[in-house]
């Protein structure tokens, strides 16, 4: 994504209190926008500045300690509510949730234009990508602020996406893939994937509720295992879809299990116990999402991935997730698609989810940030272990 992205825009975040969108390339004859001072003889490039949208969603965080709310004075008119939780911030957006317009108070013309409109009637600003007809940009750009777990979600391939949309447009509002890289800008805790087989196996043995819950039939055969990848996938898939669809079965015994679950843990920890990771982010969850969510189970399933700033997980289609806590800067597909499966008051498709998953299981996969020969603001990402 990033070699699409470069080109054309550039996102600096300095001390995390400021951002800026910048446009570059701008050739032919188009008209240009004014600007404050002109560019440096024989440069080409201009500066547009854009109001983006931002979203307030529950998990987000309140008033100023959000990121989000602190950098829209720097694209944004709107005042900053400190009784309201601001979620993302979608910068450069040419998608129809969140659009992106000019700010160009010394334009009438221009000023509040839509960047959808602007790309369309201007397609040289496009530089070495392909225009789009449409006025759209093949990626969203986020700032995200996350002080309460996201969904267990993931986001489906070109080809789901365009049957989720024709088949339910209300609740999957466009037809495109959603693959995503997510930065850290503050240490950064999130659920990425399956874990290992063997982490998984460990995490049940000890952890009777959930035995329970999934039914001792099918977490034996999980037990039983596989010497090759396809039955261990099959396995997996049998064992997470046996959980996620007990929200509909066995609704009651879900919230009998989680209240023994916290019982038994919180008398252990009292008792001196050093609880796993995953145990405590279960109670966490728990917390968050008191009624009976059977999300909060994913906890022992999921890796629980700690990001330093400046550290980077990349999620392909069908693979699971939830940010969990802290501030990260995003890259996606111009998307807005996102199947869900628990922790969350929004839609949930448990079906869809559970027939799109991977199912692959390892540890988290980082990407490391490589800088990009004469571009100081730019960093690309590639996939490391």
């Amino acid at each position: 994504m990033a070699d699409a992205m470069t080109p054309n825009v550039a996102v600096a975040l300095a001390s995390g209190v400021s951002a800026a969108l910048v446009l570059s390339k701008m050739r032919g004859t188009a008209r240009r926008p004014p600007q404050s001072q002109p560019p440096a003889p024989g440069s080409e490039q201009r500066l547009v500045q854009l109001r983006c949208a931002h979203q307030n969603y529950a998990w987000g965080k309140g008033g100023e300690r959000s990121l989000v709310a602190r950098l829209m004075p720097a694209c944004s008119s709107e005042a900053v509510d400190a009784a309201a939780k601001y979620a993302e911030l979608w910068c450069g957006s040419t998608h129809a949730s969140g659009p992106s317009r000019l700010h160009c108070p010394a334009d009438p013309q221009l000023d509040g234009v839509l960047l959808t409109d602007w790309l369309k009637a201007n397609p040289a600003m496009y530089g070495s990508m392909p225009a789009d007809a449409k006025g759209e940009l093949p990626f969203l750009l986020k700032v995200l602020s996350i002080g309460k777990c996201l969904s267990i979600q993931a986001h489906p391939d070109r080809t789901r996406a365009k049957q989720l949309h024709t088949e339910q447009p209300k609740v999957y509002t466009d037809d495109n893939h959603k693959p995503e890289l997510a930065c850290a800008l503050t240490p950064f805790k999130a659920m990425v994937g399956f874990r290992p087989t063997a982490e998984i196996a460990a995490s049940l043995k000890s952890t009777p509720e959930l035995v329970e819950l999934i039914g001792a039939d099918v977490c034996d055969k999980f037990f039983g295992g596989a010497a090759d990848a396809p039955r261990q996938k099959a396995l997996l898939q049998e064992l997470y879809s046996a959980l996620m669809r007990k929200r509909e079965t066995a609704a009651a015994l879900n919230g009998q299990l989680l209240e023994k679950l916290v019982a038994r843990l919180t008398a252990e920890k009292h008792d001196g116990r050093t609880v796993e990771d995953c145990e405590e982010l279960a109670l966490r969850l728990q917390e968050q999402y008191p009624n009976a969510d059977i999300g909060v189970w994913s906890a022992f399933l999921m890796n629980y991935a700690l990001l330093n700033p400046g550290e980077a997980v990349f999620l392909a289609a069908g693979e699971p997730h939830a940010y969990v806590e802290g501030d990260c800067v995003e890259i996606q597909a111009c998307s807005n698609n996102t199947v869900r499966g628990g922790l969350t008051p929004k839609h949930i498709d448990v079906d869809t989810l559970l027939s799109m998953l991977t199912y692959n299981a390892g540890p988290t996969r980082y990407s490391e940030a490589v800088p990009l020969p004469g571009n100081e603001y730019c960093r690309k990402f590639s996939e490391d272990t």
